[in-house]
């Protein structure tokens, strides 16, 4: 409020925008906001990502295969078998410990295979099970793939939400609520100016109990040291245009404000 006094902007205007700023920080800062990398994911899951042949016998700029790879076995493990297909396999049992720590967040029933069809219809049915495991295997990989920067898409909601109040082109209703955002701009008029910040991601119908706790410590851990950083940041840059022009002589107070993030 000191650096307020001291300038032609309105104190809803000035805390939608300092809002605005620190959030942008937090999504840019540092070379970006960090997000699982495609690399990553395919360790994970023990697969290879390349372009696809065409049938030309070039690689396709856009299209890509992927190549399964076996586990190797380990003295608790001695299965083989692939990653992504083991979780697929789990996917299919309500009480396994993949099922569980997702809250059966996506359970995986698999087709009827034609049960009793005659002699060989035994190796058909393993066949077919098998091929159906690989190829759910495959979209769970490519989902993945593309939903890597998930943490950051909530930040930046965040950002979208906050700009045109930080511009003052826009009038602050009571709420802006997006999927991963909910932003109460500070209003004119008011005694106090107040901008409350919510990063929704990981609550309400769209997940369980077992991922919001998930989806929550991965946003302690890495949004929340990032926007502390960018907090400080904005202060420490306020504080040298205070002593710039000198504010800070006339108001010593001034050294003694600090903002904490608490989760």
């Amino acid at each position: 409020m000191i650096l307020l006094r001291h300038s032609k902007r309105s104190p809803a205007r000035c805390i939608n925008s300092t809002a605005y700023h620190v959030i942008k920080d937090v999504v840019e800062a540092g070379g970006g906001f960090p997000v699982v990398t495609q690399g990553r994911i395919d360790t994970d899951m023990n697969v290879i990502t390349s372009p696809k042949i065409l049938d030309s016998g070039k690689l396709s700029r856009s299209e890509t295969s992927l190549t399964f790879l076996n586990r190797t076995p380990t003295a608790k493990d001695v299965s083989a078998i692939n990653t992504a297909e083991r979780i697929v396999l789990a996917r299919m049992h309500p009480t396994s410990r993949f099922s569980l720590s997702t809250g059966n967040r996506w359970p995986a029933i698999p087709p009827d295979f034609g049960r009793g069809r005659g002699a060989g219809a035994g190796t058909d049915r393993i066949t077919l099970f098998w091929k159906w495991v690989r190829e759910t295997a495959e979209r769970m990989v490519r989902a993945r793939h593309s939903s890597t920067g998930f943490l950051k898409k909530s930040w930046i909601d965040l950002k979208v939400s906050l700009l045109p109040f930080a511009l003052g082109k826009a009038d602050a209703p009571g709420v802006v609520v997006t999927q991963y955002s909910e932003v109460k701009p500070a209003k004119e008029g008011n005694a106090v100016a107040v901008c409350a910040v919510s990063n929704m991601l990981g609550v309400g119908m769209r997940t369980t109990k077992e991922l919001s706790e998930k989806y929550n410590e991965a946003n302690h851990q890495i949004g929340g040291r990032r926007l502390q950083a960018a907090i400080d940041r904005e202060f420490e840059a306020k504080m040298k245009i205070a002593a710039s022009r000198e504010w800070a002589k006339d108001e010593p107070e001034l050294r003694l404000l600090g903002m904490m993030v608490k989760p």
